[in-house]
Parts: C-alpha cells; structure tokens; sequence
C-alpha cells in the first residue's frame, strides 16, 4: 500500500507542478476512451481539440515548437489539398486529417523538452487504467471476439487497441519505475496478448528488455554477477526447456495457424506491400491521395514507410527526411527517450497507422518534434 501511496502522492505532485503537460497527455491518450464508451470518434476528436484550444488560451504556445513542427504539417497539407480538391468526394478522410494536422501544431506548440517527462506520465498512468478496463470487461465476456481473437472496444479492430497498449507501454518505460511498471506492463501486455497483435507483443518484450537492461546498468558493482546469473539462468532455462519454448513461440505468435501462421506471406502483407508500391508507381510525385485504398478499394499496406509513400508519394519521402532530421536533433540530448521509443520501428513495418490522432503514432510525432525544437522564449496571454 506505500507504493501506492507514494504513487498517488507523486502524481499530485506532478499535476500540481505541470498542468498544462498533465492535461494535454491525459487528452491525447483519451482517445481509447471514444471506442470505449462508443462515442463517434470524430466527436472525440473534436471534443479534444477544444480542450486543447483552452490550453493555448491558458497556457500560451511555444513559437519555436510550432516551427519545428511547421515543414511537417505544410507536407502533409499539400497532400491534404491534393486529396480532396484534385481528387475530391472523400470528405471523411480529409477531416481526419485536417483534425490531425491541428492537433499536432496543437500539442507540439504547447510542450517544450521539460513537458515531456509529466505528458508520458498522465499518458501511461490513462492507458494503464483503460488496459485494466479492458482486461475486466474481457473477464465478463463483455468483449466481442473474432474466431477467437478479442477485438478492442465495442468491436474496433484488435490491432489499434494492440498498437495503443504498445504506445502506452512506451510512456511506461520512461515515467514508471519499480511496482508502478511491472503492474503496468502486465496489465497492458496481457491486454496485447488476449488481442492477439502480434507486432504490439513484440513491442511489450522489447520494452521489458530495455527495463531489464537499465536495471543492469544502474546495478554498479554487482554487474558482473548479475551478468553471470542471468547467463547462467537462460542457459539452463534454454536447454531444459527448449521444446516448451519453441511450443510455445509458436502458439503465442500463431506460427502454425493456418490463417495467419508461417506461409501466409505475413498474413497477406507481401500483397499489400505489393500493391501500396503499384499506387506509388503510378503516380510517384503526389501518390494516390489518403483515400487511394478506399478509391481502389485495397487493404491497406500494413506498413508505415509504404502507407506514406502510396498516400503521398515524394512528398512523404520529404516528410521521412525531416523526421530523420528532427531524431537525429533529439538524440544529441535526449536519448535515453530516444532509445525508449526505439521498439516502434516493430510496429511501423508490420502497422500501417500514419496520419491518425491515436495514441500510436500522434504521441510519437509529438514527441519528437517538441524535444527537437530549439529553446525559444514562448509567446504568453500572460506575460
């Protein structure tokens, strides 16, 4: 109960001390609550707009965030343009992305690099709440499956709630510590594995290695035994138990499952990569627009790089130029969030989530664009 306590007293603390970045975290990871109480998710977008929209009133905004995040938006407002005047009759998928464009100057002008610690706090302290959330509701059968495999809320696909819980998992990893996180990734992890999102899983172990790896680090003295009982441990644990691991890879990861096991070409990717490269082809400069897979009617390409380039063409090639540009800014001073943000490149080649404001990949872009940003003196109602 201490840790609790002392959790609970660390929170307030937080909240008192940064508003502002509490806020616009809890905001930007409510968007699970949309699927959750079935509320449209266009509503929600808007409903998180305004509450940002008070936050600039309140708080000011930073001008040197909103020119660090500036090349990014205006790339993908000539898409936007592009989209919907030249292409025209997909109204739906240009308000989500004028939604997401707003959002984004939005959160970006709003945080500065000392923001970012408090905003994955509230962020990962939210979506460990609705993991636990999900977890009841999935013990009374409240949750509808797909052949066995549980969706999200209300039916939303298994593999936006796989990417959220991996988002959240990553804000873990950079604010929570001792108790707080392992009662965090597991709750978060065993909502991944009852999804059965494969690629989110992998995330889930790639950020209890890098917990493992930090505490290993930070043991002092003791890392050479430390070292040498974990080797030793693997070891032993590897070669008494090698036909229950391989077992049991194989059932956690569906490697057998003839629908989505080994030789399905990743589940059908190879043809949807195949096909998201035929629509960058045949218009390479500006790509299909954001409606091209509703347009052709396709399956999206479960893949970041390939969505980009298929939505946008040479422009979201410019776009990715930046974004390397901007990480390679954030890692001269802050790397270790860096590092802890590293695991996503799992999901941006099997996941094709691009321009949407859930938590993965808003937060991320956030992220990056607000600890890239030089330090400017920001602009306030209240000066």
């Amino acid at each position: 109960m201490k840790v609790f306590r002392r959790a609970l007293a660390a929170t307030a603390g937080r909240l008192e001390q940064n508003t502002k970045a509490s806020l616009l975290g809890l905001l930007d990871a409510s968007v699970c609550l949309s699927y959750l109480l079935a509320i449209p998710v266009p509503i929600w977008y808007a409903a998180i707009l305004f509450g940002k929209a008070l936050l600039i009133v309140r708080y000011g905004a930073s001008k040197s965030g909103f020119l660090q995040i500036a090349p990014f938006i205006t790339l993908i407002s000539i898409s936007l343009i592009y989209t919907e005047y030249l292409e025209g009759g997909y109204f739906d998928e240009a308000f989500n992305v004028a939604g997401f464009i707003l959002s984004l100057a939005i959160s970006a002008s709003l945080l500065r690099r000392t923001d970012i610690q408090p905003y994955l706090y509230f962020m990962a302290l939210l979506g460990t709440t609705t993991a636990a959330l999900y977890l009841i509701l999935a013990l009374f059968n409240l949750i509808p499956d797909h052949y066995g495999r549980l969706m999200f809320f209300n039916g939303s696909h298994p593999n936006l709630g796989g990417e959220s819980f991996a988002m959240f998992l990553i804000a873990t990893i950079v604010s929570f510590r001792g108790l707080l996180f392992w009662l965090a990734w597991a709750l978060l992890t065993a909502g991944i594995f009852m999804m059965q999102a494969r690629a989110a899983l992998l995330v889930a172990i790639a950020v209890l290695g890098l917990y493992l790896w930090r505490k290993f680090k930070s043991a002092g003295r003791y890392k050479p035994m430390l070292a040498m009982l974990i080797f030793a441990g693997s070891a032993a644990l590897i070669l008494s138990s090698s036909d229950i691991i391989l077992t049991s890879t194989e059932n956690i990861f569906l490697m057998s499952d003839e629908s989505r096991g080994v030789g399905t070409g990743f589940v059908g990717r190879e043809d949807r990569w195949n096909q998201a490269l035929n629509i960058f082809y045949e218009n390479p400069f500006l790509g299909g627009g954001f409606a091209a897979f509703d347009k052709t009617g396709m399956l999206t390409p479960h893949n970041y790089f390939l969505a980009g380039i298929s939505n946008m063409g040479m422009i979201a090639i410019f776009m990715f130029i930046y974004l390397g540009y901007c990480i390679w800014r954030v890692k001269s001073t802050d790397n270790h969030i860096l590092i802890a943000f590293a695991p996503l490149l799992i999901l941006m080649i099997f996941n094709d989530r691009f321009i949407n404001m859930n938590p993965y990949p808003f937060t991320a872009y956030v992220v990056i664009f607000a600890l890239s940003a030089r330090t400017r003196k920001r602009v306030s109602h209240h000066d």
